[in-house]
């Protein structure tokens, strides 16, 4: 039998080798299990609405093929005072440059629908970067004005065609509301079909050189207007910072990009909710509080914890939430006195107003520049003892979520409760 005998240095030296050698075939396995595809797919969305805390939708035409009934598309728009965003191929702005000068010169929105019509799933991205230029080439030199969106024939994409497009500059956007005009149904079925799923935020589609769209128009427009809804191009509706998009293809203005960076999760899952439920005076009087009639309104689209952490805003939060606000909606700048943001640190530029939305002066003496109270003026002496309400069963914690402002302040008469206390009965029970 051969032995061979190590010294204990040797030894050591060996082990170390041995151990080297470990280590590199297992960073070697490693490196071929990250290179393997297990399956996982990455998740990447276009745009198919905006959530919206007013009224605003876009309307939206694909014009591919042929021009037969542009005049009457024109003329229902200026009758109805609506503007529209028309997605056109590379190929109908070389064919019909006469039509799409007249949607540019009418006001309306020209964008970027290919230049050949492809499926753009699964399509070189060398070429979808060669068909979306030259659509882009073509749009520029009839227009002169550069297209900035981009809609997919056929509604495809995938999430290479949508880094491609979106690497060149475009916002990739869908739609949330098919008319399916391009089904040929009667006037009828469009009519019901698209007002019945228009919400706040929504993107309808229809397109150009069909005879039913142009006989459903006008009912639809004319409808949607009765509902409240302001038609808006389609760079209008969506957002291009501090945003995410959800599972359904929905923009959702991300607030929390306005919070300072350890906010409370819970808080900022709340102020998603509050800022769209709530007018812009009722988030200003955050500044001062949570109120109860604010509580009220907001209790029954929170869950306790959210509305827990909402006692914790600061007024740099609530600042934070009018500013997103006024991020949204710049049209409400014109509904208040010209020196009212002045102490929210806003500065105005070109119409708008920007800034970080931190008062430059305390906020806590009397009422506020636009007449929202301070919070000693919700909370008066003589509030009723919430548990002795409890025990003697004058009031159920659970019709807060469901009472109205009228049936809460008949509880408490005529003074509503404080949200602590409300929290604290909540945690007790």
């Amino acid at each position: 039998m051969f032995v061979v005998t190590l010294s204990r240095k040797k030894a050591l030296r060996a082990a170390l080798v041995i151990l080297a050698v470990f280590i590199g075939i297992a960073v070697g396995i490693a490196a071929v299990l990250t290179s393997i595809n297990t399956g996982a797919v990455e998740t990447m969305l276009p745009i198919y609405s905006v959530e919206r805390a007013d009224n605003k939708i876009s309307l939206t035409f694909d014009c591919a093929w042929g021009n037969s009934n542009t005049d009457e598309l024109l003329a229902i728009l200026e009758e109805h005072g609506v503007v529209a965003t028309f997605f056109v191929t590379g190929e109908f702005a070389e064919k019909y440059p006469d039509d799409v000068r007249r949607f540019a010169a009418a006001g309306h929105e020209i964008a970027n629908h290919s230049d050949a019509h492809p499926h753009v799933k699964g399509m070189n991205i060398n070429n979808l970067i060669d068909d979306t230029r030259e659509a882009e080439r073509k749009i520029t030199m009839v227009t002169g004005t550069v297209p900035t969106l981009y809609r997919s024939p056929y509604g495809e994409y995938d999430v290479n065609s949508i880094k491609t497009v979106e690497g060149l500059g475009y916002k990739f956007v869908q739609w949330s509301v098919d008319s399916i005009d391009w089904q040929e149904p009667d006037p009828a079925t469009i009519v019901k079909r698209v007002v019945n799923q228009t919400v706040p935020g929504s993107i309808l589609l229809f397109h150009n050189d069909l005879e039913n769209t142009t006989q459903a128009l006008p009912e639809v427009l004319t409808k949607l207007r009765q509902a409240g809804f302001e038609f808006v191009k389609t760079s209008e509706l969506i957002y291009y910072d501090d945003y995410y998009i959800d599972h359904a293809g929905k923009q959702i203005r991300d607030v929390r990009t306005f919070l300072p960076a350890d906010h409370n999760p819970a808080l900022a899952e709340a102020i998603e909710i509050v800022r769209t439920r709530l007018t812009f005076d009722e988030i200003a009087s955050l500044r001062n509080g949570i109120s109860p009639v604010i509580v009220a309104k907001i209790s029954p689209h929170l869950s306790a914890e959210q509305l827990r952490a909402l006692t914790e805003l600061t007024v740099t939060d609530a600042e934070a939430i009018m500013a997103a606000f006024l991020d949204e909606n710049p049209e409400h700048f014109n509904e208040y006195p010209e020196n009212y943001f002045d102490i929210f640190d806003f500065e105005q530029k070109d119409g708008n107003h920007v800034g970080d939305g931190v008062p430059d002066v305390p906020q806590n003496v009397g009422d506020d520049a636009h007449g929202v109270p301070q919070a000693e003026h919700f909370y008066k002496d003589g509030m009723p003892d919430l548990n002795e309400l409890l025990e003697d069963n004058s009031l159920d914690l659970n019709e807060l979520h469901e009472g109205s402002i009228s049936e809460l302040n008949e509880y408490f008469g005529g003074t509503l409760p404080d949200l602590n206390q409300i929290l604290a009965e909540i945690d007790e029970k």
